[in-house]
């Protein structure tokens, strides 16, 4: 786009970082209000590996499509995710 200015700002390692634990957080409150008290069991009952389930919890990157089975599991769309 030519003579139009971009505002565009890069997230820093330590921001990402910040969003992807917000992101954790958020999976492991819609666990819990589920009735889940282990991540394991979860992940065991909607067929995600236990290991990696684990990991997002704790804030790992992850892949959109990842984040779209694990919010399938929870029966709920991204919209009502980010809310």
């Amino acid at each position: 786009m030519a003579g139009k200015k971009q505002n565009r700002r890069v997230l820093s390692l330590d921001e990402q970082h910040r969003e992807f634990k917000k992101i954790g957080k958020r999976l492991k409150q819609l666990r819990t209000d589920a009735g889940y008290k282990a991540a394991l069991s979860f992940a065991y009952e909607n067929g995600i590996h236990p290991a990696q389930y684990a990991r997002y919890e704790a804030g790992s990157d992850m892949k959109i499509s990842s984040l779209l089975r694990v919010l399938k599991a929870h029966n709920i769309t991204l919209e009502e995710f980010f809310k």
